[in-house]
């Protein structure tokens, strides 16, 4: 059985536009100052995705027009990454060099950089870290136990327990570093 071919060959589908020259003289001169989202605006009825397709058709046919838009990271940024790694977030290092969050974690773990975030620099903390100290103080040089330290604190005494055993203070980070794995 032969079925017949769809469509006319050398001719766009009904569903879709031709690129013009236009079109694609308007992303050679805006990639890499815009985003996809942004040139699609220009480009009346052309969407991000249909952009972003354009592009890299575009990129495997004038590689030396359009080169890939990569982010050379400074020995200074570098440093900047491991010295804030602890108090600030990905997205924030992101904003101060000027690069995207993803490039922070990236560049990050390829420089074996943790951004983990412990104790009172952790956005989910509740408890503070004076709080964990005080109870293991109470648990270990006053044998006191976590009931007696949960009516001292006012907190349940599975909490403190929880506290004790399992809560790592914003010291730990930093003798994470320094402690053979």
């Amino acid at each position: 059985m032969l079925l017949k071919p769809m469509g006319t060959p050398g001719k766009c589908p009904a569903h879709c536009r031709a690129w013009t020259p236009e079109e694609d003289e308007i992303l050679f001169r805006w990639y890499g100052k815009k985003n996809n989202s942004e040139i699609a605006l220009m480009l009346h009825g052309r969407s991000r995705s249909a952009v972003k397709g354009r592009l890299e058709y575009l990129r495997h046919l004038y590689p030396e027009k359009l080169k890939p838009l990569n982010y050379k990271f400074t020995p200074e940024d570098d440093l900047f990454i491991r010295r804030n790694r602890l108090t600030m977030t990905s997205v924030e290092m992101a904003d101060h060099i000027g690069v995207s969050p993803s490039a922070i974690r990236q560049r990050a773990r390829r420089k074996g950089i943790s951004l983990a975030k412990y104790g009172d620099n952790n956005h989910k903390t509740v408890h503070p870290d004076s709080y964990v100290d005080l109870i293991r103080q109470l648990r270990d040089e006053h044998n006191l136990k976590f009931r007696e330290i949960g009516e001292l604190l006012d907190l349940p005494e599975r909490m403190c327990s929880w506290l004790y055993e399992h809560r790592l203070t914003a010291d730990y980070a930093i003798a994470r570093e320094y402690l053979p794995r």
